[in-house]
This record gives C-alpha cells, structure tokens and sequence, in this order.
C-alpha cells in the first residue's frame, strides 16, 4: 500500500513541505526545492499517467525557476520602495514643522 509509487508521493510531500518552510523563512533557495518538487510531481504523474499531473508541474517548474531569478530585482525594488517612503514622509513632516 505505501510502496505503490515507489516512495515517489513521499519525497513529493517532504519536498513541498521543506519549500514552503524555506520561502517561509524568506530563503531564495526555497525556489530550487519547489523546481525538485516540481520534478518530483512530474515523475509521479508519468507513473499514474496523468496528463494533468504532468501539465501542472511543468507550469510550477517555470513558475519556481521565474520566481528564483526575479528573487534579487524585487528585493532591490521593494528596498528601494522601502526607502523612499520612509525618507519621503519624514520631509513631508519636516516641511510641515517648519511652516
């Protein structure tokens, strides 16, 4: 009964629940697990034949591979977000006092 994929569904599972804790925790790298898990699904739907299966962890291979190498522009971006408001506001509140 638990060896009728051949442990595949396990791995498939312990590798999603370590991607998600990883981006959880705001780790890049979590995105590499996902591509796994993606990779791992895939095998899974080419054991039970799944043309769904199949579809849906390709999508989420190119999903987790985008999100990996977008990772570093949207940190910078909203950093720089980050700052802007923050030093926006406090002159905003400085040329108030002031007046």
């Amino acid at each position: 009964m638990f060896t009728k994929f051949y442990g595949v569904d396990w791995l498939l599972f312990a590798l999603v629940v370590f991607h998600l804790w990883m981006l959880g925790q705001k780790m890049r790298t979590g995105f590499l697990v996902g591509i796994s898990a993606a990779s791992t699904g895939f095998v899974l739907g080419l054991i039970i034949m799944s043309a769904g299966t199949l579809t849906m962890n390709v999508v989420f291979a190119f999903m987790h591979l985008r999100a990996y190498l977008r990772w570093k522009q949207i940190d910078e971006d909203s950093l720089a977000q980050t700052v802007e408001q923050v030093v926006g506001h406090g002159e905003e509140k400085n040329e108030e006092w002031i007046e």
